[in-house]
């Protein structure tokens, strides 16, 4: 029986991502190359409902992410993805647990236009479409965001699920997304290309394989390098003994072929 948080849910015909995954990142313009980095990743999701009814009047989603880091550091890199919805006021928000106005921040250096915050930002929007009347919580951009190296790609990233903005410059620096309706967003799915979402179970499983296969190739090593020196010091302290025996090591199969051949016509001489 596997721990509910690493499994798959299927619920009414559909399958849910475990409530705690991994995702396995690639570099989207070297796919071919390994993975450069792994995010765990926690969904959480809080409802309260009518007790009689059985209606949904607010909601809230959480992505938390953190980044697996190599070795030891004070300092783990990771952050949050959050929405909600209320019923009473109809509306959903793409980046706050409750209905709040306001941006989205992904904290992983170094992984920027990975598409990281793609996958977290389509589980949102893919979760708030469930109330596709409801209207969206407009989202606000801030020219401390609008750096020369930034500005395109966050823009393009609030674009690709459907927002529209009303610019407050022409630079696009800052702006308000327009009022528009939950199911009216898209689904961005282009961080397919190069994230993989891999159970944690297995993920931990093959870690530890290869962790495994690691240990007995340096007990390999270990043992051959002993080996070797045991031959160095043997060469240095009998050189001559240490001669003879890689002599016979190296030409035994000749000198026993060569031992066969001579009993063979010794033999033939002695008959004849």
């Amino acid at each position: 029986m596997s721990i509910p948080s690493f499994e798959y849910i299927r619920n009414k015909g559909s399958v849910l991502k475990p409530r705690i995954h991994v995702l396995a990142v690639k570099d989207k313009n070297k796919l071919d190359e390994p993975v450069i980095a792994y995010i765990i990743v926690e969904r959480s999701e809080n409802i309260k409902d009518y007790q009689e009814q059985g209606q949904i009047y607010e909601a809230s989603i959480c992505l938390d992410y953190q980044i697996i880091s190599v070795g030891r550091k004070s300092f783990r890199m990771g952050g949050s993805f959050c929405g909600g919805y209320s019923k009473f006021r109809n509306r959903v928000s793409l980046s706050h647990a409750g209905v709040s106005e306001g941006a989205i921040f992904l904290d992983l250096n170094g992984l920027e236009g990975q598409r990281i915050g793609s996958y977290l930002m389509n589980e949102i929007v893919s979760w708030v479409k469930k109330w596709p009347d409801a209207e969206v919580n407009p989202i606000r951009l801030s020219s401390c965001q609008a750096t020369p190296e930034n500005k395109e790609r966050r823009n393009n990233f609030y674009e690709n699920f459907g927002l529209e903005f009303d610019y407050a410059d022409s630079d696009k620096k800052e702006g308000r997304s327009k009022i528009m309706k939950a199911g009216d967003l898209k689904e961005n799915l282009k961080w397919q290309e190069n994230i993989e979402v891999v159970e944690f179970i297995p993920f931990v499983e093959e870690l530890m394989s290869k962790v495994n296969k690691q240990k007995l190739d340096l007990d390999m090593r270990e043992s051959s390098i002993k080996r070797l020196s045991k031959e160095n010091q043997l060469a240095r302290d009998c050189p001559i003994r240490w001669g003879l025996k890689w002599t016979w090591y190296n030409n035994r199969y000749n000198l026993f072929a060569l031992s066969i051949v001579g009993l063979l016509g010794f033999l033939a001489w002695f008959r004849f």
